[in-house]
């Protein structure tokens, strides 16, 4: 009874081991045919095939760190009619060194150029960083023309009248003077006197020199 039983066992035994190892085969089987499959589709690639960043996106993170260890910022400037350009420019700088610097042609053709941060007029006389503006800031600008360059020859004609006609009023006033004085001499003491002689010799002094 004793030897039955254990052949049998050995028997149960042996058709287990023989099944496990079937089960093993055909698992080698499948995932060497799956490892197959995959090869075909996605296939081995060296370093130098393997898919990289854009260009684009390696330059922009090149600028964003050469920009962030020189201390610049990158600044928006947003025309009237919606064109763009990105300038950079030191947080630290005058509005008015950094319209030079930017809108230098604007600037020598006799155009009036004004920023506009956040609903407010940047002053030449103040930083970017008084008016808290940071990486990636939009700023809007506006350029106008010079406006007083038609009233120019008028003012000029204006003063350039105003010029002539003084000299000849100061000689009246100073005649007039001298007309009283020699008339009512009681109505000019030594100070007065001092000063008519003062103001004539000077008007006569200035007037030799500007003819």
């Amino acid at each position: 009874m004793t030897a039955s039983t254990a052949s049998h066992v050995s028997e149960v035994t042996k058709d287990e081991s023989e099944q496990g190892t079937d089960t093993e085969d055909k698992n080698t089987e499948h995932s060497s045919s799956e490892n197959t499959e995959t090869a075909g589709i996605y296939p081995d690639l060296p370093c130098s095939d393997l898919p990289s960043a854009p260009p684009e996106e390696i330059s922009t993170e090149t600028e964003e760190r050469a920009s962030s260890e020189s201390g610049e910022i990158r600044i928006r400037l947003k025309y009237l009619d919606d064109t763009e350009r990105i300038v950079r420019s030191d947080p630290t700088v005058q509005i008015g060194d950094f319209k030079r610097t930017h809108f230098s042609d604007d600037l020598a053709s006799n155009k009036i150029v004004r920023l506009i941060f956040s609903g407010q007029l940047l002053r030449d006389n103040l930083t970017l960083h008084h008016y808290g503006i940071q990486d990636r800031c939009v700023i809007h600008v506006q350029v106008l023309q010079e406006q007083a360059q038609s009233n120019s020859p008028i003012s000029q004609n204006t003063d350039l009248d105003l010029s002539h006609l003084l000299w000849p009023l100061i000689s009246i006033i100073l005649g007039v003077c001298w007309v009283m004085y020699f008339k009512y001499p009681d109505f000019f003491n030594v100070m007065s006197l001092s000063l008519l002689f003062l103001f004539t010799g000077g008007f006569v002094y200035f007037y030799s020199h500007v003819q």
